[in-house]
């Protein structure tokens, strides 16, 4: 399959080969779990934390991670749907309810703006047609923006949650 064939599949853009099957771009699949796991990492520290927001945060992160499983696996109208919904509503909240607040703890913080902008240089310069483009690359860069943006949303949610 070519580069300009990617494009057929909804997540075509994302550099990784489309394979035939329910899972399109098995590395990108895989990687989206990320938002999973921290996402029940936060709902489970929220809920002894007793904070609402942060219950909120840990389900947006879940739903992130459904949804990039929807996008990567078998991809369609609905795996879009879900996908940009919970990206864009994951974002909003991370900006809404942990940046504005103040810390004990600055250096999770710094964390999560370093794996933020890390994982944004990564995203932008691996994309289809893109310098860092290796579509049959075992280790993807989108894959790598999964890891670096769902880390940066657990060590915002660290920074305000007790132990």
């Amino acid at each position: 399959m070519s580069l300009a064939e990617l494009s057929n599949h909804i997540a075509g853009s994302d550099c990784e080969r489309i394979r035939d099957g329910l899972i399109a771009q098995p590395a990108n699949f895989v990687s989206s779990a990320a938002y999973c796991v921290v996402g029940v990492w936060i709902w489970r520290r929220a809920r002894t934390d007793g904070r609402a927001r942060w219950k909120v945060l840990g389900a947006l992160s879940l739903a992130a991670g459904f949804g990039s499983l929807a996008y990567h696996g078998p991809g369609g109208d609905a795996g879009k749907l879900l996908h940009d919904g919970s990206a864009v509503a994951l974002a909003s909240a991370a900006i809404a309810i942990a940046l504005p607040r103040d810390t004990t703890r600055p250096s999770s913080e710094v964390l999560a703006l370093l794996c933020a902008t890390a994982g944004l240089a990564v995203y932008w310069l691996s994309r289809t047609n893109r310098p860092l483009c290796y579509p049959d690359s075992a280790l993807q860069g989108h894959a790598v923006w999964h890891v670096l943006s769902a880390l940066a949303v657990g060590a915002l949610a660290s920074a305000h949650l007790r132990r």
